[in-house]
């Protein structure tokens, strides 16, 4: 995946992005403050996503794709104070955010910034 296409469709997504309500508030308690709990972690990823593959994104610049089931490991594997973990769909559309407080996020994007390659028309 090329990293300017990438940087640019998650930058673009992130400042749309509606996030949801858990409760009364933005963000999701996933963790007892010290270490994220990973059964917490994957259950919030499982609502999110419907996608069998999801993008984690572990810096500006790049993006892993992960299978859905191991992702909650995944993000606990590379999580480091400051560092903030973003992960989304294909299309960059749902988001989800993991803090390393052990708070997390989750919401859509308000427009389309999906990068994957459209058909051409007329071809099938």
């Amino acid at each position: 995946m090329d990293s300017r296409i990438l940087h640019t469709a998650f930058e673009k997504a992130l400042q749309t992005v509606a996030w949801d309500k858990h409760g009364d508030n933005e963000y999701v308690q996933v963790g007892d403050g010290e270490s994220l709990d990973e059964m917490r972690l994957q259950s919030l990823i499982d609502q999110a996503f419907t996608a069998s593959v999801i993008w984690l994104s572990p810096d500006r610049h790049s993006a892993i794709p992960i299978p859905r089931e191991a992702a909650a490991r995944q993000i606990i594997d590379r999580i480091k104070p400051p560092l903030t973990i973003s992960v989304s769909d294909e299309d960059v559309r749902v988001f989800l955010q993991v803090h390393p407080l052990c708070v997390a996020r989750t919401g859509k994007a308000q427009a389309n910034y999906s990068f994957k390659p459209n058909p051409l028309r007329g071809s099938a």
